[in-house]
């Protein structure tokens, strides 16, 4: 069992990274469209050029991310978004970590026995599958409706002869989803019906760490025999085991470009990847204890980890120098999640906290209470990033308001917010917005896809009852 350390160190967060972009005086309407709070404001994003050599992504891939910014849905604190959960059934303290694509249509598990599974949720709805995101012919409706700017009812009267076409290869697709009886299943069959899995076999501990390249077509896993393997989705095989760790690799993450990965081991250490290299690019040095998450940046020049010494830090992933510590935390730190924009940063830990950071000052702009166990995971929604989920030990889901107008009036106007001091306890500590409960399921990760539904899982516990019967 991983054990924590005393987290006397500290700073007022070192020097400042060598490659910021220069700071530009911000209109206040602007940073009202920019954060959120005006529903008819357009979001600009921060655009910051990589200064490590990234590949870009292919057509189709790059393709798919344009679809999901056209039909991604705005959420913030007046449009909170849709959630859906995954449970994992009879993997309680078997199912040590869980990932899904950036579309949904995977959902990749790490397990006890060191075998990595991957669902393909897409298999397992009849219809044929044609179609990542709509799998009936009423959906199928709706969309092209969209992308030719009609009504729904205009676009079946002028495409009748294509209607019927498309309902008859439904048909087909359909006769082969059969159940155990024989009849017919469809996308809102409430029968059970199994979903497709593949193993990948190689580990030979428990694995703790899984992570989708971007276009799905890597698979990365870490494991407690210290190593790291990356698999290919496509052929189902293994590619390369990256071998430099001395003990267990907790976390592993794919930069937002692929090729690069970063790793977070109990050697104390983070280490930077690349997928054509044996050997890690860089080894990042200065925790006191176990790092037990990392987290890239948007523009892939600095990584974030968090350790049990209760501590963050950003690294410079160029020269592997820190250049941020932040301080604060009562517990160790279990997990992390940068904005979209690059400007902050979000923090969980054991006991139970979500700190949020300006990345600029390396101060703390809102502390967020609720969860009574360690926060597992975190995540922003994209587009503008108001919306924090966070997932954690307490079997809940909660959802954090983090616009800039939000942290203003926790702070007594904007002058209170520029006044804040460097410690977690001047911020002010907010409710969530929303907390969902799950059914005895701890949840192991949270996840918006392209389009901000949030995806949540975890593995069921075996109720109250039922471990006092044993």
């Amino acid at each position: 069992a991983k054990e924590g350390g005393d987290g006397k160190e500290g700073g007022d967060g070192g020097d400042k990274p060598g490659r910021s972009p220069a700071k530009k005086k911000k209109d206040p309407k602007e940073d009202k469209n920019e954060d959120g709070g005006d529903a008819c404001g357009k979001y600009e994003p921060t655009i910051v050029p990589s200064v490590i050599p990234v590949p870009e992504l292919d057509y189709h891939h790059t393709r798919a991310a344009i679809e999901d910014i056209r039909y991604r849905v705005d959420v913030g604190p007046g449009a909170l978004p849709s959630v859906a959960f995954y449970t994992f059934t009879h993997a309680h303290k078997f199912l040590h970590c869980c990932v899904t694509a950036s579309d949904a249509s995977l959902v990749v598990g790490g397990f006890a026995d060191s075998v990595v599974r991957v669902w393909d949720i897409n298999k397992s709805t009849p219809g044929a599958n044609r179609d990542v995101y709509c799998t009936d012919s009423d959906s199928k409706r709706r969309k092209a409706a969209r992308e030719e700017g009609m009504t729904l009812a205009e676009w079946e009267e002028a495409n009748k002869d294509k209607m019927d076409d498309a309902e008859m290869e439904d048909a087909d697709g359909a006769a082969t989803n059969v159940g155990e009886n024989g009849e017919k299943l469809d996308a809102n069959s409430r029968i059970a019906r199994p979903v497709p899995c593949v193993e990948y076999v190689g580990h030979s501990a428990a694995v703790h760490g899984v992570d989708l390249s971007p276009g799905h077509d890597f698979l990365l896993s870490c494991s407690r025999d210290q190593t790291i393997r990356v698999w290919s989705t496509q052929l189902e095989i293994p590619l390369a085991a990256y071998k430099s760790h001395r003990f267990p690799v907790w976390d592993v993450k794919w930069c937002g470009t692929g090729h690069y990965f970063a790793s977070a081991s109990n050697d104390c250490t983070a280490r930077v990847w690349a997928m054509d290299e044996s050997q890690p690019r860089r080894v990042m040095v200065g925790h006191l204890a176990d790092v037990d998450c990392v987290a890239w940046h948007p523009n892939t020049n600095y990584i974030a980890t968090g350790s049990t010494d209760r501590t963050v830090r950003l690294w410079d992933v160029q020269t592997g120098d820190c250049v941020r510590i932040f301080t604060g935390h009562r517990g160790g730190v279990r997990s992390l999640a940068m904005s979209p924009d690059g400007k902050s940063m979000a923090s969980g830990s054991d006991d139970g906290g979500v700190l949020v950071w300006d990345l600029a000052t390396a101060k703390c702009s809102h502390a967020f209470e609720g969860h009574r166990g360690a926060v597992y995971s975190l995540d922003y929604s994209h587009g503008a990033g108001t919306v924090l989920a966070s997932g954690g030990a307490d079997e809940t889901v909660k959802l954090w308001d983090v616009s800039q107008s939000a942290l203003n009036a926790a702070n007594g106007g904007e002058a209170g917010a520029v006044k804040a001091e460097n410690k977690a306890s001047a911020a002010a500590r907010k409710p969530p917005m929303t907390s969902l409960r799950t059914k005895s399921t701890p949840v192991f990760n949270v996840q918006f896809t392209g389009r901000n539904l949030l995806m949540a899982m975890g593995a069921r516990a075996p109720s109250v009852r039922y471990q006092a019967a044993a």
